[in-house]
């Protein structure tokens, strides 16, 4: 589905748009698109789910943005027009779910709870790796170390490969600086709603303490730790992070 967000073509994997139940919408991380839910678009069967690329990301138009206040503005824009006054159950990855975070606290009235996948309420991010996006140097190879040890070798090529191409390195640059400045350690103690944090237990990217930081600040927080998993639980372990996503989702 093609809709169009201040003047730029957005798009949207959307399945069961006509369910009541209420909608869960998936935010993917820096560099990335809406295909890192892939394992997911047939997962919902009884409620609307949104799979969307952010602005410059995937199939939709328009310049990345370059803060994650910015893409959680858009985010708000987007979801009035796809998805109506309905609040959401939002579902954001590494850099998507600083969006969710975001959005839980200055947005609330759009969202309905939220899950945050190998995500933090800090990224910082390497400052070497920066350095070379900042030169102009991205090699999709590097994606490597963000998966368990454990992972099978060919689903890791397989997603490499998915990336080699797909995204300009001045997008990857502006989404890893939005992270590198996104800090809201002093602020996740005020969001109200339900939240379940997925951590994977072998992600260098995001360690497993993001994530216990989050759910001792957050009110009621459910934290789930995926063993054998990287930054990519979604893809690593997916029938249980299916599982994980499922119980709670089903919820509400």
């Amino acid at each position: 589905m093609y809709q169009t967000i201040q003047g730029h073509p957005v798009f949207c994997e959307v399945r069961h748009a006509e369910a009541n139940a209420t909608p869960a919408v998936f935010v993917h991380g820096a560099g990335g698109s809406h295909q890192i839910w892939r394992h997911q678009f047939d997962l919902l069967k009884d409620r609307p789910a949104y799979f969307v690329d952010l602005p410059g990301h995937g199939q939709s138009g328009g310049q990345a943005l370059t803060s994650v206040k910015e893409m959680a503005d858009w985010l708000s824009e987007w979801l009035k027009q796809a998805v109506g006054e309905k609040p959401v159950i939002l579902v954001g990855h590494s850099m998507g779910g600083a969006i969710a975070q975001w959005m839980a606290l200055h947005y609330p009235q759009q969202i309905k709870a939220i899950i945050l996948v190998t995500t933090g309420s800090r990224l910082k991010v390497n400052p070497q790796f920066l350095q070379d996006l900042e030169q102009g140097i991205y090699d999709p190879s590097s994606m490597r170390r963000s998966f368990s040890p454990h992972t099978d070798a060919e689903l890791i090529e397989a997603e490499i490969e998915r990336r080699k191409g797909n995204i300009s390195v001045e997008v990857i640059r502006n989404d890893y600086l939005a992270c590198n400045a996104f800090d809201l350690r002093n602020d996740i103690h005020q969001i109200s709603c339900p939240a379940l944090i997925i951590a994977g237990e072998d992600d260098q990217s995001t360690p497993p303490f993001y994530s216990t930081y989050m759910a001792e600040q957050i009110p009621g927080a459910q934290l789930v730790i995926l063993p054998k998993a990287g930054h990519y639980v979604m893809l690593e372990q997916t029938d249980r992070f299916n599982q994980e996503l499922l119980s709670f989702i089903n919820r509400y």
